[in-house]
């Protein structure tokens, strides 16, 4: 009779990605201008933890499994941050098929204005009046 040898059969999974192109951006406190970085996900995620000050779009992607793609997301405050210490915010970016997850860290910079006795003008890095006072 026939003799039948075994079969030798080489199986290759591509390990899942979930990576962010960037973990943290600061924003000057009168910049409303977007910012952005990517999600490089094999499959499906969700971001959460957006506080009201802050817009963020999307705030899910469906990724590409079995190769990951890149999607970019758009960050941009809302309002001009007029208090006197940075507001600071951690977006979760989690996969929605594992327990992966990245944390991307939000800064906006706090409204600071500097006089001295020499300027009473002042310095200032926020967008509020600046008035004149004399001695």
């Amino acid at each position: 009779g026939a003799t039948l040898l075994p079969n030798e059969v080489n199986v290759r999974q591509a390990a899942y990605v979930h990576n962010l192109s960037a973990n943290s951006v600061e924003i000057a406190n009168n910049d409303l201008s977007a910012k952005s970085f990517d999600v490089l996900s094999s499959g499906e995620w969700t971001i959460s933890g957006a506080p009201d000050w802050l817009s963020v779009s999307p705030v899910s992607g469906s990724g590409h499994v079995p190769d990951a793609v890149s999607e970019s997301v758009s960050l941009k405050a809302l309002s001009q941050n007029l208090g006197f210490s940075a507001r600071t915010v951690q977006l979760k970016v989690a996969s929605a098929l594992n327990s992966l997850s990245e944390s991307f860290s939000v800064s906006q910079a706090p409204c600071i204005f500097e006089a001295t006795a020499a300027n009473l003008s002042g310095v200032q890095t926020c967008a509020l009046p600046i008035f004149d006072r004399q001695i």
